[in-house]
């Protein structure tokens, strides 16, 4: 899962500023971010204490959940062709 995240957020933070294949990233040595998906705004996450507690957060829109299905499909794709 870990590296999953870790390809994920590379294909996101630096499509165009680098060129690093999915084995260099296996390998370590990265810091990588990765930011979630559209979001609801209408639903109000200030009283959120917990993850663990999705009543309190703003979920992902259909675009989000779309938007993440995306990025999870890529990093493989492109790991397939190589």
């Amino acid at each position: 899962m870990h590296r999953l995240l870790l390809a994920l957020a590379l294909w996101i933070a630096l499509p165009c500023q680098a060129e690093i294949d999915l084995k260099s990233l296996r390998e370590g040595g990265y810091v990588l971010y990765l930011r979630h998906g559209s979001t609801d705004f209408s639903q109000n996450d200030a009283a959120m204490r917990s993850y663990d507690d999705c009543s309190s957060q703003r979920n992902l829109t259909d675009k989000g959940r779309d938007e993440a299905r995306d990025r999870r499909a890529r990093p493989a794709a492109e790991d397939s062709n190589r």
